[in-house]
């Protein structure tokens, strides 16, 4: 309404002025402007222009700015299982060794084989044995027929053998050298047998070998035993040394590949952004998993020498021996007789008694025994366990002879030992002794 007002009271001012110069009236003073409109509405839009011309082409790899080197990234997962360390050095000499208990500390080679055949041994080989009374450790091998050292020391060996009309050599090798040779004369001939018997104590190294040859063929019943309280000259290997500590980290891995060219950029000139705000530290990996152990270092150094050991006497508790001999005058055994000894030799030092002709075993463990008989003519002898002919010997002769058997055997406590005639003998007990004697070589 204003507006339309004051374009009226205008107008109206136009048409009185002619007026007033009728009537001869000054002219009025102008009015003041009016006040400006409101704005009109935008106009439409304009034509679209013509394309412009194509941007300057830029090859970013050689002409962009590189940025700055981003922060590390966060930990990533543990890496597989790397592959064994090596072997740790050598750990130091350990401390000598407690003093060892003397009773137990002895280590035991012994054996006795016979041959029960009348079957002849090849001459010049190794006379093989078929069977077996003892054979601790499995020492002597039986199919070669020889004794194998596994303990270095000084070994004794004896054999007693039974001829027949003929004479017998017998030689003890070591390692295929002859050591010794034995040889008796069969001067009876005809079915009169003898007993030969040889012996011998040697110092062996280890895996040494020691045999029986013969030169002569003969229908014999050979035994061989040997038995030594040797000592090893060994050592015992010491204990593995502990794993080394793991190795550090290796160096950081080497760049990936170099990615694949990129796509072309817009028409734009090479910017290069701020460096963007360091992100939240991440959390720590899992540790990895562990390696395998490696393998044990080397021995370490031999220790240093320990103590003389204490000389320790065998417990009384571990003692078994008897040594005795026949008292009376010639006496004629008939066949399956047991030969009484009644007269001891170590009666005074604790020795074992022997009633009857028997030994009893009061420990149980290896035993060795041996007689040495004076007989007139013939003497046909066996050396029994129980009932078990263990070894048999026969000899004979004109006059009066000495013959010898020997065993090794393993007895249990409460197992009996004796001398029994295998048929009609002589055995002389004056003037020429018989004896009986036996020991514990091992307890069990």
């Amino acid at each position: 309404m204003l507006n339309c007002r004051l374009v009226f009271i205008a107008v109206l001012a136009a048409c009185l002025c002619p007026v007033a110069a009728q009537n001869t009236c000054p002219a009025g003073i102008p009015g003041l402007p009016g006040i400006p409109g409101f704005p009109g509405r935008d106009g439409r839009d304009g034509v679209k222009g013509e394309k412009g011309a194509a941007g300057r082409t830029i090859k970013l790899e050689k002409d962009a700015v590189k940025g700055e080197k981003g922060d590390p990234g966060p930990i990533g997962r543990p890496g597989k299982r790397g592959s064994p360390g090596v072997s740790g050095p050598p750990g130091p000499p350990g401390p000598p060794g407690d003093r060892g208990d003397s009773s137990n500390s002895k280590p035991q080679s012994a054996f006795c084989v016979s041959r029960e055949t009348i079957e002849y041994p090849k001459a010049n080989s190794p006379v093989t044995f078929n069977r077996v009374i003892t054979n601790i450790n499995e020492h002597y091998n039986v199919s070669e027929g020889k004794f194998v050292c596994h303990i270095p020391g000084t070994y004794y060996f004896v054999f007693h053998t039974t001829s027949s009309g003929k004479t017998l050599c017998v030689m003890l090798m070591v390692n295929g050298v002859k050591t010794t040779t034995f040889c008796d004369h069969n001067q009876s001939g005809g079915n009169h047998y003898q007993v030969s018997s040889g012996g011998l104590a040697v110092y062996l190294k280890q895996s040494q070998k020691v045999s029986l040859l013969v030169h002569a063929l003969l229908p014999v019943s050979i035994l061989l035993w040997t038995v030594t309280p040797a000592v090893s000259d060994t050592c015992s290997r010491g204990s593995p040394g502990i794993p080394g500590m793991p190795g550090p980290h290796g160096a950081n891995g080497k760049d990936g590949t170099r990615g694949e060219k990129g796509d072309l950029g817009e028409d734009t000139q090479p910017v290069q952004g701020p460096k963007g705000n360091q992100g939240f530290v991440g959390y720590p990996g899992r540790p990895g998993l562990r390696g395998d152990e490696g393998m044990p270092g080397p021995p370490g150094p031999k220790g240093p020498k320990g103590p003389v050991g204490a000389v320790v006497d065998v417990a009384k508790d571990k003692r078994s021996y008897f040594s005795y001999k026949k008292t009376t005058g010639r006496s004629v055994f008939g066949a399956n007789k047991i030969i009484e000894f009644d007269g001891s030799f170590s009666a005074d030092h604790g020795g074992d008694s022997l009633p009857g002709g028997y030994f009893t075993a009061q420990i149980s463990g290896i035993y060795f025994f041996v007689y040495h008989i004076s007989a007139s003519q013939t003497a046909c002898l066996n050396i029994e366990k129980e009932e078990e002919v263990l070894v048999n010997f026969c000899d004979t002769s004109q006059g009066v002879m000495v013959t010898s058997g020997s065993v090794v055997v393993n007895l249990r406590q409460g197992e009996t030992v004796s001398v029994v005639t295998s048929r009609q003998s002589q055995i002389v007990g004056r003037d020429a002794d018989s004896t009986f004697t036996g020991f514990l070589l091992f307890p069990s």
